[in-house]
C-alpha cells in the first residue's frame, strides 16, 4: 500500500492526515506545499519508506513546509522507532495515538 506521488501536492486546506497500518511507502511530493498540515496520525508499526529524488526524502515528500510545526501520532510501541528514523524524527512532536484529544 502506498501514497502516490503528488497526490496532496499544494492542498492548502489539508490540516490532518491519517495513515493506514498497512501503508508501506510514501512517494515524492505526496505532501509537498501543504502549509496547513499540522497533524499526521500514523497507525503503521514501522515507519514508512519515503521515496523521492530530492537531496533527501524529506525534501521530496514534505517539500515546502516545516515539519517542526507538525505533530506526529503513532502507536505507543512504535514511538522509539519513529523518534530515531530520519525525516520522521523531524516532526515537532511525536506522541502516542492515545494522546489524541
Amino acid at each position: 500500500m502506498l501514497i502516490e506521488a503528488d497526490v496532496f501536492w499544494a492542498c492548502a486546506a489539508l490540516e490532518s492526515v491519517t495513515m493506514h497500518e498497512r501503508l508501506k511507502y510514501i512517494c515524492e511530493g505526496a505532501f509537498a506545499e501543504c502549509p496547513a498540515l499540522r497533524e499526521v496520525v500514523n497507525f503503521a508499526a514501522k515507519p514508512q519508506k519515503l521515496q523521492g529524488e530530492g537531496s533527501s526524502s524529506c525534501d521530496a515528500v514534505f517539500h515546502g513546509f516545516n515539519l517542526s510545526r507538525c505533530t506526529l501520532y503513532v502507536l505507543q510501541k512504535s514511538l522509539p522507532k519513529y523518534r530515531k528514523t530520519a525525516v520522521w524524527q523531524d516532526f515537532g512532536q511525536i506522541l502516542s495515538v492515545t494522546d489524541l484529544e
